[in-house]
C-alpha cells in the first residue's frame, strides 16, 4: 500500500491535485507510524487509505485510477488492514468502507467497471472477510445495475461478483449456525436433552439459529423483487 500511496502522491504533485496528494500523504505518514504498540484500529487504517484511493479513482484519469485499482487489492492483501472482530457499526466494516470507496463505478468506462467488479468478487473471496445481509444487497444493487448497462463482459464481471458475495454470505451463515448449535449442543448436555421437553427445547434452539438466518432474508427480498421487475419488463 506504501508503494501505492507514494506513486500516488508523485501523480498528483500539480496544485490542481494538491487535495488527493494531502489525503495520500497523511495517509502513507498513518502507515508508517503503526510499530510496536502504537497501532490504529484496522477500520481507521482503511478510512484514511481508501479516502486516497477514492479521490484518486474519482479523477477519473487512467493512471491515478489504475493506481486506485491496485490500492484495492493491496489492502485486501494486506493483514494489517483486516480485523480480527468488526465494531457493531457495519459502515466501519471492511466491505462497507471499500464499496463507498467504489461509489463511482458507475461513471468510469466499461473496462474500468469491470476492474472495479473484479475487486468487488475478489473482497468477497478473502478468508475471514465478514458480510452482512446488508451489504450483501448493496453489492448486489451495485451489481445489477451494472449488468444493466454494459456489454458481455461487464454482464459478467457484474454476475459474477454477486454470485459470490451471496455463496460468502450462505456459506458464512452456515458456519455461524453450526457453531450457534453446537453451543447449543453444549449447554443442554446429553442429560439435559432427555429431560426437557420436545417444545422447550425447540424454542430454545431457534434463539440460537435463527439470528443468523436472518441476515439473508434482505437479499432474498432484493432478489425477488428484481425477478418480479424483470418478469413485468419482459411482459410489456
Amino acid at each position: 500500500m506504501e508503494e501505492v500511496l507514494e506513486q500516488l502522491i508523485k501523480e498528483t504533485s500539480s496544485n490542481k491535485h494538491s487535495h488527493i496528494k494531502q489525503v495520500c500523504q497523511e495517509a502513507s505518514d498513518l502507515l508508517e507510524s503503526q510499530t510496536g504498540l502504537l497501532r490504529s484500529p484496522p477500520h481507521e487504517l482503511r478510512e484514511i487509505c481508501l479516502k486516497a484511493l477514492q479521490l484518486a479513482l474519482e479523477t477519473r484519469i487512467s493512471k491515478l485510477v489504475t493506481l486506485a485499482t491496485s490500492g484495492f487489492y493491496k489492502l485486501l492483501r494486506d493483514t494489517q488492514f483486516h480485523s480480527g472482530y468488526e465494531e457493531d457499526d457495519e459502515t466501519t466494516w471492511l466491505p462497507s468502507q471499500l464499496l463507498a470507496a467504489v461509489q463511482s463505478l458507475p461513471l468510469h468506462t466499461e473496462d474500468n467497471q469491470v476492474e472495479l467488479l473484479k475487486v468487488l468478487l475478489n473482497m468477497s473471496c478473502v478468508p475471514g472477510i465478514i458480510l452482512s445481509g446488508q451489504i450483501v444487497t448493496q453489492i448486489v444493487g451495485v451489481c445489477g445495475l451494472a449488468y444493466g448497462r454494459g456489454g458481455a463482459p461487464l454482464r459478467t464481471a457484474a454476475q459474477s461478483a454477486a454470485s459470490q458475495a451471496i455463496s460468502h454470505l450462505v456459506k458464512q451463515l452456515r458456519e455461524e449456525s453450526c457453531e450457534q448449535e453446537n453451543i447449543l449442543q453444549k449447554k443442554l448436555g446429553k442429560d439435559a436433552e432427555e429431560k426437557i421437553g420436545e417444545d422447550e427445547n425447540e424454542e430454545e434452539e431457534s434463539e440460537y439459529i435463527a439470528p443468523a438466518y436472518d441476515e439473508i432474508v434482505p437479499v432474498i427480498n432484493l432478489i425477488a423483487e428484481k425477478l418480479v421487475e424483470a418478469n413485468k419488463h419482459d411482459a410489456a
